[in-house]
């Protein structure tokens, strides 16, 4: 079964959720990335604060493009050993 990624989209969260990448809170209201895909046959979302969705951004345009690891701990290890860890614009808890 094939996976597949739609668009992003930037909501207000309706409720409360956790960034996939720094897994702090995504507050009800705040503006956010959401992420729609389907892996395995499952309907799913990643949520990123803006901050962690730039880093995610920069990560796929600036790291090793042999690296076929594209997984939100990828962008983490990448980001701290390029010293951008933790991303800007993260809200704290």
């Amino acid at each position: 079964m094939s996976d597949h990624f739609f668009a992003r989209e930037y909501p207000k969260a309706r409720k409360q959720y956790r960034c996939d990448l720094c897994a702090k809170v995504i507050l009800k209201g705040e503006k956010h990335c959401r992420m729609p895909m389907v892996l395995d046959g499952t309907r799913q979302a990643s949520r990123l604060h803006s901050g962690c969705e730039a880093l995610c951004d920069r990560y796929q345009s600036e790291a090793d493009p042999m690296d076929d690891e594209n997984d939100f701990e990828s962008v983490h290890e990448w980001a701290v050993d390029q010293d951008l860890w933790p991303p800007e614009e993260v809200p704290g808890e």
